[in-house]
């Protein structure tokens, strides 16, 4: 089964130009666009306020997400295929491993390391 994650933003026109308020205020308006003095209106009190950030956060906000799921998917690859290793970093993460027994353990090259992962015990 997929899971979907649904952002929306409401309230803003994609792009403060005569015809994105146009759009905009059309689509508010369940498809009856407006006369052009009210899209003038609008459009000149989104210039008067410097337009809106809405869109951009909201895109920024997507942007988040998405990192955040990129990064729980290889948590979750991690936790299958070298179950030691997500301990080391989950340990670490809730602080039953310190700052410096992290470090020591990325000093570890090759063999040594790979010995530190499949003898490491949960905390």
């Amino acid at each position: 089964m997929k899971k979907a994650i649904l952002m929306m933003t409401f309230g803003s026109p994609e792009e403060i130009s005569f015809e994105g308020v146009a759009e905009f205020f059309t689509n508010i308006r369940r498809g009856v666009r407006p006369q052009d003095h009210e899209i003038q209106t609008l459009y000149d009190n989104y210039v008067l306020i410097g337009g809106t950030p809405l869109q951009r956060i909201s895109l920024e906000e997507v942007e988040k997400v998405q990192a955040q799921l990129r990064f729980n998917k290889i948590v979750q690859e991690m936790k299958e295929n070298d179950p030691n290793l997500y301990q080391i970093l989950f340990d670490f993460l809730h602080k039953k491993l310190s700052l410096d027994e992290l470090n020591d353990f990325l000093s570890l090259e090759g063999e040594a390391r790979r010995a530190y992962i499949d003898s490491y015990q949960a905390r």
